[in-house]
């Protein structure tokens, strides 16, 4: 099963599903967090000449700015979130691609690759939830460090590794502090413990690294190890580094000379000297590149955490995992139960593992997480027969992905994935290593039980891809198109899209600029609003100082800018764990006031600022209505028509909580319909005293309206702030919408 024909019919339709299903799965979900459009316009800024970190801010290295800001300038185009998910979809499909070649290195099975495809790509599910973070980028750079670093061990040529290892880790740092360094202490620990000039204290001095190592997840996590979440972390990435260090210094070899290491060593610092000569002539000044790069992102776990939460057992498997290691060390040479038992054991693991990633996928990630230090170093452990320079590069991917293992503290979230996707081509390599001793020993059924297996590959790799691509069909079958300036392709449901409209609209009505609490810069691209400055970040309550927020309060006091606001994150989050009293907060909280709430979104104004609020319904009722002349019932709303469109006729659609909504079936018109309108100004509150002047159908009026619709039919049976008034032209296209927020019945 390994003819050429084979492996097209394998890996044609696999890649192909990929495709398809992460294209789906990332243009049908948009975070309201929004690291994406935070990520989006500090790019856009750096590549109009903004010089990164003096002016503007980013919590990330110059590297990733370098690379795709200067894309952009080179390019004269402006990053979008279309082309920001295209960008993800490839680092996503590049990862995993790389992963599987990993396993084809260790393994020269097209089918293991294949599985660990699938595995990789399933378990890196998250890439759709951070389009252009850089742990995007990151998680593809780190994949095709251990794949090229793989690649020279095999091959024994240890300095081309040592280099490898070097600029990886170099490129890396200069993207997320912490990724490079993670990747700098695996290849740091294994050249020493490989080093070629031991001297009379060799042994000793293996055990004190790896003692050291293991104890660097505690020191890592020093500031937070009074929390549970934290404590639990660093033991279990302390005995998943000692483990894998104990039989790195069992199997070491004395092949890696000071000449490497120090080659190595040039390399990454010539990088680093590079990418600071570079960003400096962009306008970066030393002291911001340091603080920017160094300085700033060591002191942001102090600032925000966000814990993993830890299956109940982590613990007590974790250290009985420990026991275990040490007893297997010691008995290893002795060992003498069936070897077949320990294969079995293994593939069992693996598969219990693996399948997992036909569930939810935090299923996956969170059984990766807590049976990690429980299952990495057995991967190593048992090599049976195979070829030393294999095993040796099985070793170096377990300890690189140990040490990768580090990267979801002090952040928990998508990092989860990114620091453990690795684990993935590890665990199918040792799966293949189990199954091949398995048959082997199976000599009468080996061909039956290889064609069987091989199909049972297939079908298991084929049923996770195609597993993704129904979750990525289900997602585009409940979702609309966003239909906002550089997201065509994204599609969110109708009840958040309609509501982030109608939130954008009332920000860029009159405006020169638009801010958001907590950052939410999206909203500055879909409207073309610059932000106040260029200090931009999520988190700016927390990680901006005095003099940049009382830069941003200037700039808002000085163009009357609107802010678009989380109600739900203020209320329960930030009042409680941010200080009130800096200069930026508290001019919003002194100036400022909700004028609009809709779904999960608000939008603050000046107190003073009379600009009306508009795409708002209101209904009147006979008790609500001013006069006793009024009618009995009526729907108000302040709107502007395309000039260039005839509205013939309004249709009233219900949001369903799944995102689906029924055909409907209730239409305003010139049939059941009546109405009205009065022009209104933006300088201005609209002028009670003026009459409503009757129109016509089709509504064919430009500017900024006040309108009356007398329907003849009452509202649909359904809360308010579900009902969706959709403007239709002859054509049935929708030209503008409106939502109702009021709740009176």
């Amino acid at each position: 099963m390994t003819s050429p024909t084979f492996r097209g019919m394998l890996w044609a339709p696999l890649v192909a599903l990929a495709v398809v299903a992460g294209y789906l799965q990332i243009f049908t979900l948009f975070m309201l967090y929004d690291d994406e459009g935070y990520v989006l316009i500090s790019l856009n800024n750096f590549a109009e000449g903004g010089g990164l970190y003096d002016q503007v801010y980013s919590q990330y290295g110059p590297l990733f700015y370098l690379v795709f800001g200067g894309l952009a300038r080179v390019g004269g185009f402006a990053w979008t979130h279309d082309i920001g998910r295209f960008v993800t979809l490839g680092h996503w499909i590049g990862t995993t691609g790389v992963c599987a070649w990993i396993c084809f290195q260790l393994t020269r099975s097209h089918l293991a690759s294949a599985l660990a495809f699938a595995g990789t790509f399933a378990h890196l599910w998250q890439m759709s939830a951070e389009p252009m973070h850089p742990g995007g980028a990151l998680a593809f750079w780190v994949a095709l460090g251990a794949g090229f670093s793989i690649k020279y061990l095999l091959a024994r040529r240890i300095t081309a590794f040592s280099v490898t290892v070097a600029l990886a880790a170099a490129c890396c740092a200069l993207v997320k502090i912490n990724a490079g360094l993670f990747i700098a202490a695996a290849g740091g620990m294994w050249m020493l413990l490989n080093r070629s000039h031991r001297g009379r204290w060799g042994k000793q001095l293996d055990w004190l690294i790896v003692a050291v190592a293991a104890c660097g997840p505690a020191v890592l996590m020093f500031r937070s190890l009074g929390e549970t979440w934290a404590s639990i972390y660093a033991l279990v990435g302390g005995v998943a580094i000692g483990s894998i260090g104990a039989w790195t210094v069992r199997d070491s070899r004395s092949d890696t000379g000071l000449s490497s290491i120090l080659i190595a060593v040039a390399a990454g610092g010539g990088v680093v000297v590079g990418i600071a000569l570079a960003i400096w002539l962009c306008g970066t000044t030393p002291t911001q590149l340091l603080h920017g790069s160094l300085i700033g992102p060591l002191s942001h776990a102090g600032v925000y955490h966000f814990p993993f939460d830890w299956r109940p057992g982590t613990v007590i498997g974790t250290l009985l995992s420990a026991i275990g290691c040490a007893l297997l060390y010691r008995l290893k040479s002795s060992l003498r139960f069936p070897r077949y038992v320990i294969d079995a054991l293994s593939i069992l693991i693996v598969v219990i593992v693996i399948l997992s990633g036909f569930s939810l996928p935090p299923g996956m990630l969170g059984l990766v997480m807590t049976t990690f230090g429980i299952t990495v170093w057995w991967f190593v452990t048992f090599e049976g027969e195979s070829r030393f320079p294999v095993h040796r590069a099985r070793a170096w991917l377990a300890l690189f992905t140990v040490w990768q293992f580090l990267y979801a503290y002090p952040v928990a979230g998508s990092q989860v994935g990114w620091g453990t996707f690795l684990w993935v081509p590890l665990a199918i390599v040792a799966i293949h290593s189990s199954y091949c001793r398995l048959s082997g020993t199976l000599t009468m059924t080996r061909i039956w039980l290889r064609k069987i297996v091989s199909w049972s590959v297939v079908i298991v790799a084929g049923a996770i891809v195609i597993g993704q691509l129904k979750a990525g069909l289900t997602y585009y079958k409940m979702s609309a198109p966003l239909d906002l300036p550089g997201a065509r392709h994204l599609r969110v449901s109708p009840s958040l899209g309609s509501t982030i409209r109608v939130i954008a609209r009332n920000a860029e009505l009159g405006s020169e600029s638009l801010f958001s609490l907590p950052g939410a810069f999206s909203f500055n691209l879909w409207t073309g609003l610059d932000t106040p400055t260029k200090t931009n970040v999520t988190h700016w309550f927390s990680l901006l100082e005095d003099a940049p927020q009382q830069a941003i309060a200037d700039q808002l006091r000085l163009h009357q800018t609107p802010v678009i606001v989380q109600p739900g994150i203020v209320d329960t989050h930030l009042r409680d764990f941010i200080d009130r009293e800096t200069p930026l907060f508290s001019y919003l909280e002194r100036d400022y006031e909700s004028r609009i709430e809709v779904g999960l979104l608000a939008l603050w104004r000046q107190k003073d600022d009379l600009r009306p609020i508009v795409n708002i319904a209101e209904y009147y009722t006979a008790a609500t209505a001013s006069s006793s002349d009024s009618p009995a019932h009526f729907v108000s709303l302040m709107m502007e028509l395309p000039s260039h469109e005839k509205v013939i006729a309004v249709e009233l659609a219900v949001f369903e909580m799944e995102g689906l909504m029924p055909p409907s079936d209730q239409f305003w018109h010139h049939g059941n319909t009546a109405l009205e309108a009065r022009p209104i100004s933006l300088e201005e509150q609209p002028d009670t005293t003026a009459s409503f002047e009757p129109l016509t159908w089709p509504i064919a009026v430009s500017g900024l309206h006040e309108f009356r619709f007398y329907p003849a039919e009452n509202l649909p049976s359904a809360s308010y702030s579900r009902i969706w008034l959709r403007f239709r032209n002859a054509e049935g296209e929708v030209v503008a919408e409106a939502r109702f927020v009021n709740e009176t019945k």
